[in-house]
């Protein structure tokens, strides 16, 4: 048999194979890839686009926090909070997050003056955005504790609108709990109020005990919309706690005081920020996830200018130099703050909210007859030499209306004096902490 002529299984084969058999796989499979093609392009698009939608959120949360910090600190503070005195920490992210689940429920006016107030994109954006941001912002290993939660509770036999109801559950990953806020009593009013801040508590590992004050609920309250953010993370580079040394501490005032001063040298990014007329360094914690960022005034009575600039600066857009060594000096520090936040968001153009006449979040109830009431928040930090731990909460409580290049030698950091720090989450860029010391020996 000659080795051109197939065998003569195989040619009966050909004889009796479908000619259009080889085309019609040939069309199966191309149709096939174009479908996987077109199903990677679609999941690439939704990346993409959520990525997007997280950004533009977590830009809107950096131009709000410093807009709020000015407000908290500056000439236009609330003296009653005095936090122009001493030590304050806030968190821009859980006040944003809980805000967005407000201005879900708004319309007209309301909505605008809260969009503009809170900086926010479209509508539908911020919704992706948040949950992009909720989603990315709970992990928990060894090195890094990062959890963020939110609470919708609702008046017994109150029903916030259907399309309300499936929002928070789609975009905050929460739904109702039911509660009684109506019964006039003392004890009625104190079993609410524990019961929220009860959640608080477990959600910020203990950090936070006391988010509502025991004035903070009233009968006629119909729901209070909560945020819980915590974090934990262990330094990359440690400091050695035998290294932790009494040093004095320059306050405001010129006092010197004694703390305890942790040192160390490593590599960090820094810069000298000559906008800001400080030096900046960038301390990261394991994973390299999140990074507290210190700010330190070049000139030691240059702190409030600092303060001020620092405000109204772009956080994502600060040009670090590449790592080198510093010899790094940094108090222990460990308070709390409690922030009553309505004349802040006040001062910052959000009026109508507060207005029993003229709210508008008949998003929620389907008609005008709710406003807020208030707005607090209550937040934690601690700095040791293994890493931090911060935590925060923040509550709206709503009404009815009818109520009313390496360097040879390491440059120095040394943080004795007053300083402001962030921390802040890499991958989102959100500010999740922000805040001063001025005094490391205040508990708050």
């Amino acid at each position: 048999m000659s080795d051109e002529t197939p065998p003569p299984h195989l040619e009966d084969d050909l004889e009796q194979r479908d000619p259009r058999f080889s085309f019609a796989t040939l069309a199966f499979f191309c149709t096939l890839g174009y479908i996987i093609f077109a199903v990677l392009i679609a999941s690439l698009c939704f990346v993409s686009v959520a990525a997007y939608e997280a950004r533009e959120v977590a830009k809107a949360n950096d131009d709000f926090a410093g807009r709020l910090y000015s407000h908290m600190v500056g000439k236009g503070a609330d003296t009653e909070q005095c936090e122009k005195c001493g030590n304050m920490v806030v968190s821009p992210f859980s006040i944003s997050t809980v805000m967005s689940m407000v201005y879900a429920g708004a319309r007209g006016e309301t909505a605008r003056q809260i969009k503009k107030g809170m900086a926010f994109p479209h509508k539908d954006r911020v919704f992706y955005g948040y949950r992009k941001i909720l989603n990315n912002l709970k992990f928990k290993n060894k090195d890094i504790t990062l959890e963020a939660a939110n609470k919708l509770f609702v008046q017994s036999g109150y029903t916030p609108q259907a399309d309300y109801l499936d929002l928070m559950r789609k975009y905050y990953q929460t739904g109702p709990e039911i509660v009684n806020f109506e019964k006039s009593s003392d004890a009625s009013s104190s079993e609410a109020t524990e019961l929220i801040n009860q959640w608080v508590k477990e959600q910020t590992n203990n950090k936070i005990s006391e988010l509502l004050p025991p004035s903070g609920l009233a009968p006629w309250t119909r729901l209070v919309l909560v945020n819980a953010v915590y974090f934990k993370g262990y330094w990359r580079n440690k400091f050695r706690a035998s290294n932790t040394k009494k040093q004095a501490f320059t306050l405001l005032n010129g006092t010197n005081v004694q703390v305890d001063m942790m040192r160390q040298t490593a590599r960090f990014r820094g810069a000298q920020l000559k906008e800001l007329g400080c030096t900046v360094l960038q301390m990261p914690y394991r994973g390299d996830e999140l990074r507290m960022m210190v700010f330190l005034s070049d000139d030691p009575e240059g702190f409030y200018a600092m303060e001020e600039r620092l405000a109204g600066l772009d956080i994502g857009r600060l040009k670090l130099g590449r790592r080198t060594a510093w010899n790094v000096s940094l108090p222990k520090f460990k308070f709390e703050s409690f922030h009553n936040l309505v004349p802040s968001l006040r001062a910052m153009g959000m009026t109508h909210l507060f207005n029993p006449v003229e709210a508008d979040l008949s998003g929620i109830t389907g008609n005008r007859s709710l406003s807020v009431s208030s707005v607090f928040q209550r937040a934690s930090i601690e700095v040791d030499e293994r890493g931090s731990k911060a935590a925060a909460a923040t509550g709206v409580v709503i009404t009815k209306k009818s109520a009313g290049g390496q360097t040879t030698t390491p440059s120095e950091f040394t943080c004795d004096r007053p300083f402001l720090f962030v921390i802040r989450d890499k991958l989102t860029g959100v500010v999740l902490f922000r805040g001063r010391v001025v005094d490391p020996r205040q508990l708050t």
